[in-house]
């Protein structure tokens, strides 16, 4: 896959339950066939605490990819 553009991403952030949602689509073409390409990735991340520099540490990754 050879990527040329991407979108996003949008982001819906729900304060009540600390869920962040991310939206974004990457574009691009298969190299061998030269068919156009679309990956859609929507992570959702459960923000609990903050580090002490105040950057949100998340808890939990649904739909992360192996290893995550």
């Amino acid at each position: 896959m050879t990527a040329e553009s991407a979108d996003g991403p949008a982001v819906h952030h729900d304060r009540e339950t600390s869920v962040v949602v991310l939206e974004h689509v990457v574009h691009g073409r298969a190299v061998a066939t030269g068919r156009p390409y679309h990956n859609h990735f929507v992570p959702v991340i459960t923000i609990r605490d903050r580090d002490r520099r105040g950057a949100a540490v998340p808890v939990r990754r649904a739909g992360a990819g192996a290893g995550s």
